[in-house]
């Protein structure tokens, strides 16, 4: 049986969050999403993210983002503070921060 959407992102929600409060202290530090995509595709140099996500967690998030075709973006305006967003969106989000000084 396939798991609802909704499942899926509230999974993905709470492994992120858990990676977050591992590596800071914090369930959603400032920028966790970048961080993360940047470790599970191997581009992060932030030793500190990459040493707080286990082999497991790696797969595990790669194949809920493949399930969802998306990824997790923080949104304060939503009740659970992160939205879904497609991995479309999900690249115009990233390459807009990546150009941020």
């Amino acid at each position: 049986m396939a798991l609802s959407e909704k499942t899926l992102v509230t999974l993905m929600s709470m492994l992120m969050s858990e990676i977050s409060e591992d590596a800071y202290c914090s369930t959603w530090e400032m920028g966790t999403e970048y961080a993360i995509w940047e470790a599970i595709e191997g581009t992060s140099s932030d030793y500190r993210w990459k040493s707080s996500i286990s082999p497991d967690q790696m797969t595990a998030l790669r194949e809920l983002s493949a399930e969802l075709d998306g990824w997790l973006v923080y949104d304060a305006d939503n009740e659970d503070y992160v939205r879904y967003a497609s991995l479309h969106e999900w690249q115009q989000i990233y390459e807009a921060h990546k150009a941020l000084p």
